[in-house]
């Protein structure tokens, strides 16, 4: 029998049960800082209130500002999912727009988004374990940005901008040009 390397794919099964269990801590631990406060919930308090020991709660997050950032993980995912669903034919200023609109609906469809803003609004700790995360939305938005115009870049920088004939830039110049 071989030992199965760090590597190895998980299983489908064992992937739902993690996300399961990353849920419900973090469900937990949301319902407690907004019943509480962010500084005073403790890692056992989190864990219990999850059903989980205190063990389990360090192999899914490394503290509680940790799991407090997670919340800037799923915002990052959510930004470059749209980034790259966004239609090929879009302009840069085109898929911007695009994400933005998605992820704002995604945020207000999640019924938590008013509760973490709250969360971080109140607490520095809080906000500052959030914007632990930042560069790391940072640079997936970045290389999301770069892995679908490179071609573009390769052929001319200008071509990112697009040009007053086309597109969005069009539209918006014609509408300044008739108001003058």
């Amino acid at each position: 029998m071989t030992a199965r390397s760090p590597t190895a794919r998980l299983s489908p099964l064992h992937t739902r049960k993690q996300d399961f269990v990353r849920s419900a801590i973090w469900d937990a631990a949301v319902d407690l800082f907004a019943a509480t406060s962010f500084e005073e919930t403790t890692v056992d308090d989190i864990a219990r209130a999850a059903g989980v020991s205190t063990r389990t709660f360090f192999r899914y997050f490394a503290s509680k500002a940790d799991l407090m950032g997670q919340g800037m993980i799923r915002y990052r995912d959510l930004l470059t999912e749209a980034i790259h669903h966004a239609p090929t034919t879009f302009s840069p200023l085109q898929v911007v727009r695009h994400t933005v609109q998605r992820v704002a609906a995604e945020a207000a469809a999640q019924r938590r988004t008013r509760q973490i803003v709250k969360i971080a609004s109140s607490s520095v700790a809080a906000r500052e374990a959030q914007l632990s995360r930042r560069a790391d939305v940072e640079d997936a938005v970045t290389g999301a940005f770069a892995a679908r115009y490179r071609s573009c870049l390769s052929r001319s920088p200008s071509s990112l901008y697009g040009t007053p004939g086309s597109g969005e830039l069009r539209r918006k110049g014609e509408s300044r040009t008739r108001a003058l």
